[in-house]
């Protein structure tokens, strides 16, 4: 570290001069200011100002410049960025760190001006600067102290509100997230109904594709027994006309053939029953429910009840067979 520094080897006095040197220095002092103060205003006499300003001469910046001490800079224990005064493992070191740096702060024109004063002044001044900096102190702490507590509590006001904004987050969430479950198995039991209709329809479909080719032989088998019994009414009405004579064989003719065709009608209403698989106890089987095209014809006098009998025997026997 730097050696102790003598403020009043810097100000070229020693410690026991007397008070009338003292005040002769602080008089010379005065003297060689108001000579310096002088010096600066004969410069704007000179006719090349710019060019004293622009480059002012090598030799006038010592007196321009504040004083050094070299001893803080290039002497055996210079002053670096790695010292420190807050260090509690070596305090001698740290003091002599402090006691360097307040002997640097001894600026010579400072000194000169202590050394000037009497010691009541000075001390006087000391108080005044201790007081200052004491209530300083004692203002910036309450400071600090309410800005710490302004602070501390809205920290706990912001955990406050953030605890509660995180609660409700979370109440949100787990909503959301069971609304979303439901949702999900609603749409699963949405996609089984949709599946089971999809069959059902499927199902259908097939039923009435089929139903379509039992009514289409349906109509071929009433198709052709419409044929027969027209050809047989023909017939039979040819040989009831050559018997009657030409006009009352023709209404013969006419009355024979609506019964044949209302015969073969009932033939086939009876087979289309048989095939779509209706009960035989059913009302639909019955004379009066059979929707004959000439009611009023009626059938033929050989379809009785015997003959129906019969057709219904023939039925069941088709049922049997398929």
């Amino acid at each position: 570290m730097a050696p102790p520094i003598n403020p009043f080897k810097l100000m070229g006095k020693t410690a026991d001069a007397s008070s009338s040197t003292k005040a002769k220095g602080k008089g010379k002092g005065k003297r060689k200011d108001a000579k310096t103060k002088k010096k600066p205003k004969k410069l704007p006499e000179e006719p090349q100002i710019t060019v004293a300003t622009s480059h002012p001469a090598p030799e006038q910046e010592p007196i321009l410049a504040p004083p050094k001490d070299p001893a803080l800079l290039f002497g055996p224990n210079p002053i670096s960025i790695r010292d420190t005064i807050l260090d509690n493992c070596n305090a001698d070191v740290s003091a002599q760190v402090a006691h360097g740096l307040a002997f640097a702060a001894c600026l010579p024109e400072d000194m000169k001006q202590w050394a000037g004063n009497q010691p009541g002044p000075v001390f006087r001044q000391i108080t005044r600067g201790l007081m200052m900096a004491t209530q300083g102190v004692m203002s910036m702490e309450a400071r600090v102290y309410r800005l710490t507590e302004k602070l501390q509590k809205s920290e706990a006001e912001h955990e406050k509100s953030m605890s509660e904004v995180l609660k409700v987050v979370g109440d949100n969430y787990k909503k959301l997230e069971d609304e979303h479950f439901r949702n999900m198995n609603i749409m699963k039991e949405t996609e089984e109904r949709v599946r089971i209709e999809e069959t059902k329809r499927a199902q259908a479909e097939a039923e009435v594709a089929e139903m379509q080719e039992k009514m289409k032989e349906l109509q071929s088998e009433c198709v052709l027994s419409l044929g027969n019994a027209h050809k047989e009414g023909m017939e039979e009405g040819l040989k009831k006309g050559k018997e009657l004579g030409r006009e009352g064989a023709m209404d013969e003719v006419k009355a024979q053939f609506k019964m044949v065709y209302n015969n073969g009608f009932r033939h086939g209403w009876k087979s289309a029953l048989n095939k779509t698989e209706q009960l035989e106890m059913s009302d639909l089987f019955l004379r009066a429910n059979t929707p004959l095209p000439y009611p009023d014809a009626g059938l033929k006098d050989s379809d009785d009840k015997g003959e129906e009998e019969d057709e219904e025997q023939e039925g069941e026997q088709e049922k049997e067979e398929k």
